[in-house]
């Protein structure tokens, strides 16, 4: 499995469950949401909705037959209403809030839905040029200036020109470049890096290719007018 601080794996690692509660207080309020003290997270979602509970900015405690420390209830000083328990499902780049549901299991089902639907997402990447040095953008375009047969093969990589928005593009085969993977064709990932180098491929795209390989990425295009890559190296010359 690719590792997680790979940017070009799925959000979907990311993806987390949490329990919330919507809160109603004075009248004139609109509803808060809050999570729960971590004293009473064994409490089941129907010993919590529709009961009396204090909250502060980060947490609430149900009061009706429960024990609360006193020092927890100085601490808490405004009273409301459990209206509903939200299990919301947050995850992707920047923890996003993605959902609400009505209970853990369909929340769960939710995850591997998204799980499911991402695990032929990604294969095609648009990032920008400024992930690759400008020396390294200058030996890629020198390729479309060769005959065709004289282009690099042989390494599971064949570029092409979007020449419009002055960007390259890359379809990548055989992915993921690894050694379990590649075994069948008697290579390894080392082995299959140094074939690229060879035949005149940047070091700095062949990282970045890598990458997206061991994510089971198949095109990649560096665009100038793309977005940055977040936990990719970013180039100023």
């Amino acid at each position: 499995m690719p590792h997680p601080t790979n940017p070009f794996v799925p959000g979907h690692l990311t993806y987390r469950i949490e329990r919330q509660l919507l809160i109603t207080y004075e009248n004139d309020c609109p509803p808060c949401y809050r999570v729960l003290h971590e004293s009473q997270i064994h409490l089941r979602d129907d010993e919590i909705e529709c009961f009396p509970c204090i909250f502060d900015d980060d947490v609430a405690l149900i009061t009706e037959g429960q024990e609360v420390a006193e020092d927890v209830l100085n601490s808490c000083k405004s009273d409301g209403i459990v209206r509903s328990v939200i299990h919301s499902v947050f995850g992707g780049v920047g923890d996003q809030h993605i959902a609400d549901t009505h209970s853990p299991e369909m929340a769960q089902r939710l995850v591997e839905q998204l799980r499911l639907s991402s695990e032929h997402c990604n294969r095609s990447w648009e990032i920008s040029t400024a992930h690759l040095p400008f020396d390294a953008l200058l030996n890629i375009r020198r390729f479309f200036g060769l005959a065709y047969h004289a282009r690099p093969t042989g390494c599971f990589v064949e570029f092409f020109q979007l020449p419009d928005r002055h960007a390259v593009g890359c379809q990548l085969f055989h992915t993921p470049w690894s050694n379990q993977n590649l075994e069948v064709l008697d290579l390894t990932a080392g082995e299959l890096r140094q074939e690229q180098l060879a035949t005149g491929i940047p070091e700095a795209l062949v990282d970045v290719l890598h990458l997206a390989a061991e994510a089971e990425a198949r095109f990649l295009v560096f665009d100038p007018f793309a977005s940055v890559l977040e936990g990719l190296p970013v180039f100023t010359d």
